[in-house]
């Protein structure tokens, strides 16, 4: 067997180590290209998981402002029908006592004590609804609400206190029309204050006559 050379043998021996670096290098390339594959794959991970959790947030608060503002119409739209169901009785009740209390102006059998007992019970009837709409309506229905109740309330006292109708020609220049006419023009004012009230947003529909 042939003995190699000292040259061969440096030679054999500088090749070993020049190999070993490349290898080495290649080693550590590999290396370095999984854990920067790993950490790319962590980041992308972290990237999904926080827009899908913002998405979440969004769709969830997208949501709960629907459900609050369907929530507040709803709340709105009862209260506006529960003040539509006062306001109709409050005018149906002082109407009702109106019409009553003439019939009383108008009837000459009866004797003081009977008209002032009548006309009191007559107008007593109004005094509850009073205070529920003063529970539930705005100012700007009180206020008007409240003077055509007073102004009933006076057609009342002159009626208990001897006031006739009239009949069968009652004076357009009396005292009694002249309550009659004030009656009604405070009720007039009230049913549109009420009428703005519950339909803020449309236009009223065509005023209804003050009734007779």
């Amino acid at each position: 067997m042939r003995a190699l050379s000292p040259c061969t043998q440096g030679h054999g021996s500088s090749a070993n180590i020049g190999v070993r670096p490349v290898v080495f290098l290649g080693r550590f390339s590999i290396r370095a290209a999984v854990r920067a594959r790993r950490v790319y794959s962590a980041r992308v991970d972290w990237t999904t998981l926080v827009a899908t959790l913002l998405g979440a947030a969004i769709a969830m608060s997208t949501s709960l402002a629907v459900e609050i503002r369907k929530a507040r119409h709803d709340n709105e739209s009862e209260w506006r029908r529960t003040r539509r169901e006062i306001y109709a009785e409050y005018l149906t009740a002082l109407t009702q006592a109106r019409w009553e209390l003439s019939g009383v102006a108008a009837n000459s059998r009866l004797s003081d004590a009977d008209r002032r007992a009548k006309a009191n019970e007559i107008f007593a009837r109004c005094y509850q609804i009073r205070h529920q709409l003063e529970l539930y309506a705005p100012s700007a229905v009180v206020a008007p609400a409240v003077t055509y109740f007073r102004t009933l309330r006076d057609f009342r006292n002159a009626i208990r206190e001897g006031l006739r109708d009239g009949a069968p020609n009652p004076d357009p220049q009396s005292e009694y029309s002249r309550h009659v006419s004030d009656v009604k023009t405070k009720f007039e004012r009230c049913r549109d204050a009420m009428r703005a009230d519950i339909n803020p947003r449309g236009s009223p529909p065509d005023p209804s006559p003050a009734p007779e």
